[in-house]
């Protein structure tokens, strides 16, 4: 007999869903003139630089789709069209010592398309029925290429809103980072598959209630699985889009309200690839995560992101108040957590402006600022937004359970204030 798949919608997001600025497919329209334009593939130009930090800040502010970078490897990538190098070349002139130009490689097929992670996650709801649950968060039919966002609910008693502490991961808010939707996949099937047998995750199932976003971006992640390995952004092209378009959509990153435009460090217009939206938490997969964070008020949140080996906290304008206290539990995670050569201890950490750039609008930092999350940005791999599948998949999501699993410890037994905000006249 067939097991029931668990499928929660969220009371709270019922009214977001209609918020969808376009509705779903109707992008069809405006894609045969968009794709006329992309007649030449972006590669990678990689600068090899003592002063990454600098150089990463100084192309990013210039509006350049910087991809990656490493302090210990000492590099900046930048995505890159033939019609963008001169421009490049001019704002890195004298602040590198060499470049090259490097393929983007084809995304790797045995990595997790849109479908076939939806796929896992009923699969996993249906084995464990009583600790996980399928929380749609945007229906399908109000996204704009019909990708339904949807979270994974981990914890006993999965069904009912319990007074305990929350902690809230997501992955591939940008949707060429497929690495990231595989650590968020790994941590479901660790989850429900060792709850029972493994005494600490099964206090971790017991005692907190896990949220995960394994694909954050759904419609642009099946866009990259479509051929369109670089793409970043969300697929919404109802925002001025033409011919003469190369990029359309929105980051999401840069579309969260708390500091949303604050800094520089967003696009304001639609073919930016950190275009910031019209308005803040325009669209519907921000406002969705957005309502989900103020909701659930995670105690420690996490956002996926990679490259370059970076943990970084808010603000993405500058140092918080809580500045020293984020940097303990980083701390703790620089030394518990390998990077890419087998080490601890060699991740970069520090603010986001401090060690990377500004980044106003940032999941992370609506975490903090709206939800009142100790939030932190992991930066994954060294080698590239899409890491050779066979080398580093499994070892790399192997090494995240170290850094999730150090966060929900602390969610558990870690310092922290213990309670529940009721309204003064329901006590709901």
């Amino acid at each position: 007999m067939k097991k029931k798949v668990t499928k929660l919608l969220v009371p709270s997001m019922a009214a977001l869903i209609a918020l969808a600025a376009a509705g779903c497919g109707e992008n069809a329209e405006v894609e045969s003139s968009l794709e006329k334009a992309i007649t030449e593939r972006p590669v990678i130009v990689r600068f090899h630089t003592d002063s990454p930090s600098k150089l990463r800040k100084r192309l990013q502010l210039a509006g350049h789709d910087v991809s990656g970078s490493s302090k210990r490897l000492g590099f900046v990538d930048v995505v890159s069209r033939p019609d963008e190098l001169d421009s490049l070349a001019a704002r890195a002139k004298g602040r590198y010592e060499s470049f090259e130009r490097l393929a983007i490689p084809k995304v790797d097929a045995r990595y997790t398309d849109t479908q076939e992670m939806s796929d896992f996650v009923d699969s996993v709801v249906a084995a464990h029925p009583d600790i996980a649950a399928r929380v749609t968060l945007v229906d399908a039919s109000s996204m704009f290429e019909c990708h339904e966002l949807y979270a994974v609910k981990i914890s006993d008693n999965v069904s009912v809103d319990e007074n305990e502490p929350a902690f809230l991961f997501e992955c591939q808010l940008h949707a060429r980072e497929v690495m990231t939707g595989e650590v968020c996949k790994d941590a479901i099937d660790f989850l429900t598959s060792n709850y029972g047998t493994d005494p600490q995750v099964t206090s971790w199932v017991d005692n907190a209630e896990i949220w995960i976003i394994p694909q954050a971006n759904p419609d642009g992640v099946a866009y990259v699985f479509s051929g369109n390995d670089w793409w970043r952004t969300n697929r919404h092209k109802s925002c001025g889009c033409t011919e003469t378009c190369t990029v359309c959509g929105v980051d999401q990153n840069r579309n969260f309200e708390w500091n949303w435009r604050q800094c520089p460090g967003y696009g304001t217009s639609c073919g930016d690839e950190t275009y910031s939206g019209d308005s803040a938490a325009s669209e519907p997969e921000t406002q969705a995560i957005k309502g989900l964070m103020e909701r659930v008020r995670p105690l420690y949140y996490i956002d996926y992101h990679s490259y370059g080996e970076y943990i970084v906290w808010p603000s993405a304008c500058g140092r918080v108040d809580e500045h020293d206290l984020l940097r303990i539990a980083a701390e703790l995670l620089n030394h518990s957590v390998e990077t890419d050569d087998g080490q601890t201890g060699h991740w970069t950490i520090g603010n986001t402006v401090d060690v990377m750039y500004s980044a106003p609008g940032g999941s992370d930092d609506h975490a903090y600022g709206a939800a009142g999350a100790m939030a932190y940005t992991i930066e994954l791999n060294s080698t590239g937004f899409h890491p050779d599948y066979a080398q580093w998949r499994d070892v790399t999501v192997q090494r995240q359970r170290a850094a999730w699993g150090l966060l929900l410890d602390r969610t558990i037994n870690g310092p922290s204030i213990r309670g529940r905000v009721l309204d003064a006249d329901t006590l709901q």
